[in-house]
């Protein structure tokens, strides 16, 4: 299989997001869809070759928790500048004015 198969396949059966729904601490958070779709977009911009012999000897689940862990857990990620900071930092409106 192509890189493109092998991801499309895993976008078909939801497999990031199923990984991601291992991570119990962030069940809940209102931005892990775009998450999932980040990972997405990372595995499409990763070389054909490594994503090739990953699936093919079944490494790529690990090679793709790995991707998630250091999104959720680094504070110098993609997903924390874009995302968890900002709600970090930012407070919820309310709806009295």
């Amino acid at each position: 299989m192509t890189k493109q198969e092998i991801i499309d396949e895993w976008a078909r059966n939801r497999m990031v997001e199923q990984l991601l729904s291992t991570q119990t601490q962030w069940k809940g958070n209102p931005y892990i869809d775009d998450l999932a779709q980040d990972i997405y977009i990372i595995l499409l911009n990763e070389d054909d070759e490594l994503i090739e012999r990953l699936y093919n000897e079944g490494a790529l689940v690990f090679y793709t928790i790995r991707i998630i862990k250091n999104n959720l857990y680094s504070t110098t990620s993609e997903f924390y500048y874009k995302y968890q900071k900002f709600r970090k930092f930012s407070n919820e409106l309310s709806e009295k004015i």
